[in-house]
C-alpha cells in the first residue's frame, strides 16, 4: 500500500492497530531511509476539530516529530516520526540500571519534553514505557500510538503529569517501595499534588532532586525507611529463625530415634516364645 502527498510517498511496511476510529501503520518514505507512524483516520466527525487543534497548537520548529497531516482518498492522515531501538520497558526489565543511570534517564525524558514542547495530547500519549526509546548514550526519543485520537481535546496538563508520574514510578520502583531516598520521595510527593504543568520548573526541581540524591550516602540509601517494608523484613527474619529452629528439632528427633533403634538391636528385650511342643513324635525339651 502506498500513501502519497505532493512531497512524499509513504510505503506501508507494517500494520500496527485497527480501531473504530481508523488504522495505524508503520511506513517508510520511499525517497529516504526514514520511518513514520501514520494514522489513517476514518471518523470524519472529529476531523475539523482535530485540524484546528493541530494548526493552532503545534509549533513545527520545536515539535519536529510531527511531520504533516493531509487528506488522501477521502481519509484523513496524520504522520509522526517513528524510531527503532530499545524501549524504556525493555531496558529496565532486561538490564540492571544503577540509581545514577536511572536519575539520568529521568532527566533526559524531561529534557526531551522541554525541547519538543508538544501539545498535551501527544505528550500524554508518548509518555509510556513502551514508547520511550533509549539509546546507548541514554538519549531519549519518543514514539507515538494515537489510537485514542478522539480524546485529543480532553488531554491537559494534569494528564501529562500523571503520565510522567507513571514513568517516575517505573524508574524508581525499588527506592519508592523502601522509601530509602528522602529527596526522591519528596519530589514524588510534589508530583502527586501538582496541578499545573511548567516544563521548565519541573525540570529545575528534578535537577535539584538529582543533585541531592547523588550526594546522599550510599549506606543510607540501602536502609529502607518504609514501616511496611521494615515490618516485612522482620517477619522474614522471624520466619527464617523458626525454620532453623524446626530443622534443629527435626535433627535432634532423628538422632534420638536412631540411638533408640541401635539400642534395641544390641539389647533385645523381647522373649522368644515357644509355639510347638512336638516335632512329629519327638517332644521338645524346655
Amino acid at each position: 500500500m502506498l500513501i502519497q502527498t505532493f512531497e512524499r510517498a509513504y510505503k506501508v511496511i507494517s500494520h500496527v492497530l485497527t480501531t473504530d476510529a481508523g488504522e495505524i501503520y508503520i511506513c517508510r518514505d520511499v525517497s529516504e531511509d526514514r520511518e513514520y507512524t501514520v494514522l489513517r483516520l476514518k471518523d470524519r466527525d472529529i476531523v475539523p476539530g482535530l485540524i484546528q487543534y493541530l494548526t493552532t497548537r503545534i509549533n513545527n520548529r520545536t515539535f519536529d516529530d510531527y511531520i504533516e497531516h493531509f487528506v488522501f482518498e477521502d481519509d484523513f492522515y496524520l504522520v509522526l516520526q517513528y524510531y527503532r531501538g530499545v524501549s524504556l520497558s525493555e531496558k529496565l526489565n532486561s538490564e540492571h540500571s544503577s540509581l545514577k543511570e536511572r536519575l539520568k534517564l529521568g532527566a533526559k525524558i524531561l529534557e526531551k519534553m522541554v525541547l519538543l514542547n508538544m501539545p498535551s495530547y501527544f505528550q500524554k500519549n508518548c509518555l509510556t514505557e513502551k514508547l520511550i526509546i533509549v539509546k546507548p548514550s541514554l538519549d531519549i526519543s519518543f514514539n507515538y500510538l494515537p489510537s485514542d485520537i478522539r480524546d485529543f481535546a480532553a488531554a491537559d496538563d494534569r494528564a501529562v503529569l500523571q503520565a510522567f508520574t507513571g514513568i517516575f514510578e517505573k524508574l524508581f520502583a525499588d527506592e519508592l517501595a523502601k522509601q530509602s531516598l528522602p529527596p526522591l520521595n519528596q519530589f514524588y510527593s510534589s508530583l502527586q499534588i501538582e496541578r499545573q504543568l511548567d516544563y521548565i520548573e519541573l525540570f529545575r526541581q528534578y535537577t535539584q532532586m538529582c543533585r541531592e540524591a547523588e550526594s546522599f550516602p550510599e549506606e543510607e540509601i540501602q536502609k529502607p525507611k518504609s514501616r511496611w517494608f521494615l515490618l516485612w523484613e522482620r517477619v522474614k527474619k522471624l520466619l527464617l529463625g523458626l525454620k532453623k529452629l524446626l530443622m534443629a528439632v527435626l535433627i535432634i528427633l532423628a538422632v534420638g530415634y536412631l540411638i533408640y533403634t541401635i539400642d534395641k538391636a544390641v539389647n533385645p528385650t523381647v522373649k522368644l516364645q515357644k509355639h510347638f511342643d512336638y516335632i512329629g513324635t519327638v517332644k521338645i525339651q524346655e
